[in-house]
């Protein structure tokens, strides 16, 4: 007797309870949060390139590319040959010395950022510069690729260079020391 009075309590337990590993709860899980929805115009596209100058100064050349936002960073180096971003084809450049410049989070149009007409923003400068500059021979389009924009700078010989990132408006400056 004592066996089957403790088998109707448990019995009667599980039923009250519930079958174990059921969650009766009305509580929805929590959701991971997401971030509230931008407007297209508060985001943060690439900065588009507005201009490129060059100018010949007492000791060196400065080449000066002007963009209408905030572009990430940059990567130079002296190479044997320019290629093109993606195929990798030569960029013929005057010169006999050549430096390959890399502008991360920059373009020259902004097209695939917006979804308004009105805010798209395209250079309309030269893809080619010649300059009257005493050590920079010619600056070239290299690539728009996947929001790094790519030149060329031929020189008459291999220099040493310093490049700066200014804001107001945003720059990214290369000057090529005409000594040392």
């Amino acid at each position: 007797m004592k066996t089957l009075w403790l088998a109707a309590v448990l019995l009667m337990s599980t039923l009250a309870c519930g079958a174990p590993h059921q969650n009766h709860s009305t509580v929805p899980a929590p959701r991971p949060s997401a971030p509230p929805p931008q407007a297209v115009s508060e985001l943060q596209g690439p900065g588009v390139l507005s201009s490129i100058n060059v100018g010949k100064h007492p000791g060196y050349d400065r080449v000066v590319f002007t963009f209408d936002a905030a572009v990430a960073d940059h990567n130079a180096s002296y190479v044997d040959q320019v290629t093109q971003d993606g195929s990798g084809f030569p960029v013929p450049l005057r010169g006999s010395a050549f430096l390959q410049l890399t502008i991360r989070g920059a373009t020259t149009d902004n097209q695939m950022h917006v979804t308004d007409p009105g805010q798209l923003r395209t250079y309309k400068g030269p893809q080619r510069i010649t300059p009257q500059a005493d050590v920079v021979a010619e600056i070239a389009s290299a690539g728009d690729f996947e929001g790094d924009l790519s030149f060329g700078i031929g020189l008459t010989r291999k220099l040493r260079y310093e490049i700066s990132k200014l804001t107001a408006p945003t720059r990214v400056v290369v000057d090529f020391f005409h000594t040392g």
